[in-house]
């Protein structure tokens, strides 16, 4: 454990995305059902998404806000490991969707901690502005299973 600075908590984030994508795809190849697959599929374009969105906020943003200490100690390695869970090839679209959301979870508490971090205003307000989006992820993520079961 150590004490992260903002771009580094920040990148973790951005390869969680990335691995999360690619759990993604690795189960949509693996399942039998159409609807499983599709939102998976599905879930995985988003993840890639987020990531390809935060490398971009991370190109611009101004260093002072990435070079910034955050006040706490962090094991984001364990926080944000991803493991391939143990799934039937006929998994159904609820056991995935608890996937996606149990990963998105871990997320938002690592987002969480940091958001509470002691340091400036603004770093602990960008971390709440992640909290937020996290969260309406996690909405998004549940309307898709919706979606996907209607079909």
């Amino acid at each position: 454990m150590s004490y992260e600075q903002v771009g580094t908590v920040l990148k973790e984030v951005c390869r969680f995305h990335q691995h999360e994508s690619e759990l993604f795809d690795r189960l949509a190849k693996r399942v039998t059902q159409p609807r499983a697959r599709m939102l998976l599929e599905s879930m995985s374009d988003h993840e890639r998404q987020l990531a390809a969105a935060l490398t971009e906020y991370l190109s611009g943003a101004p260093q002072s806000v990435l070079n910034t200490w955050l006040g706490r100690r962090l094991d984001l390695p364990s926080a944000l490991a991803i493991s391939d869970p143990q799934l039937d090839a006929d998994a159904s679209v609820d056991e995935l969707l608890q996937v996606g959301l149990d990963l998105d979870e871990r997320l938002l508490e690592v987002l969480q901690e940091c958001a509470e971090c002691c340091g400036p205003e603004s770093v602990q307000q960008l971390f709440r502005t992640f909290v937020d989006q996290q969260q309406q992820e996690e909405r998004l993520l549940a309307r898709q299973a919706m979606r996907s079961l209607d079909l």
